[in-house]
């Protein structure tokens, strides 16, 4: 045993490298690294050539149907807007011709915005973004108001003249209406306001709404403590007819001539957009902004 010590040799240990050895290995890595930076920004740069180019290729294999100020619309952008509700092989001439209003009244909401400095959220896409879009940009363009209504309907005795179940919602209705009226006065929450209601009236619990809910088909609290809104229309119904005479503040209580219902309206805002309809607002654009090239076959 202690003879295989003996004739063992000892162990070689390479010899450490020298400075000039090590600062030219240092220089080489460094060298490396810098030529593949140089390679991946080329690469991301004609990946980034190729890209565009191959969308300026399909861009001009596409037909351009309309512009919008500058913003140009074509077929396929038609196409991917009806793609959001329809299968693609149900998208036929008239879905297209459809969805080429939708795809024109999306681009004046973006041209809008972006003249008025409104930014959406970017989580928003889809219909979220130009449903928030036309919140956004409509009350700065035609009026809008936004109120609490508290309302109820019953059929009007001239079709149901026996109906004894009528005629009592129309007497209590009356005398609660009143109630509401005095109490909105005092700015007590509406919506404390229409469950107290509620509560002690149960004649009207089949009936009785906050900003467009029933109460009796159980909606949350989120849904009726917001105020309702009301765009102007051209045609208006009674409640709109009353609204639009309103300003902020102001409260209203309206039993309609034919004994239909009632409404008890307190107005929370009345926004700065010019008294005439979406629509019309939205036509007057289109004549100020849209182009056709080709028609839709």
């Amino acid at each position: 045993m202690e003879d295989q010590n003996l004739n063992q040799q000892p162990v070689q240990q390479p010899p450490p490298p020298t400075p000039g050895a090590q600062g030219s290995k240092r220089k080489f890595l460094l060298i490396a690294g810098v030529v593949a930076t140089v390679l991946l920004v080329a690469g991301g740069v004609i990946y980034f050539f190729i890209a565009n180019k191959g969308v300026e290729e399909a861009r001009q294999k596409d037909t351009l149907i309309a512009t919008v100020g500058e913003e140009e619309i074509y077929e396929s952008d038609i196409v991917t807007a009806a793609q959001e509700q329809y299968d693609p092989s149900a998208i036929d001439i008239s879905v297209m011709r459809l969805f080429l209003d939708v795809v024109i009244e999306r681009k004046i909401l973006e041209l809008e915005a972006g003249r008025l400095g409104i930014e959406v959220p970017q989580n928003l896409t889809g219909e979220e973004y130009y449903d928030h879009l036309r919140k956004s940009v409509v009350p700065r363009q035609v009026q809008s108001i936004e109120a609490h209504v508290i309302d109820w309907w019953i059929p009007p005795p001239e079709y149901y003249p026996q109906e004894p179940l009528f005629e009592q919602q129309r007497l209590l209705g009356e005398q609660a209406a009143n109630e509401i009226e005095q109490r909105l006065i005092a700015n007590e929450p509406p919506i404390d306001i229409a469950k107290d209601i509620y509560s002690r009236y149960s004649i009207l619990q089949t009936i009785i709404g906050l900003n467009g809910y029933l109460l009796d088909k159980e909606p949350t609290d989120e849904m009726i403590s917001k105020p309702a809104v009301y765009e102007y229309e051209e045609e208006s119904e009674d409640l709109q007819e009353v609204l639009f005479t309103l300003s902020e503040g102001d409260v209203s209580k309206n039993i309609w001539e034919d004994e239909s219902g009632v409404s008890v309206i307190k107005v929370i805002s009345v926004s700065e957009g010019e008294r005439k309809s979406y629509d019309q607002w939205l036509e007057e654009k289109k004549d100020e902004l849209v182009e056709y090239h080709n028609p839709l076959d």
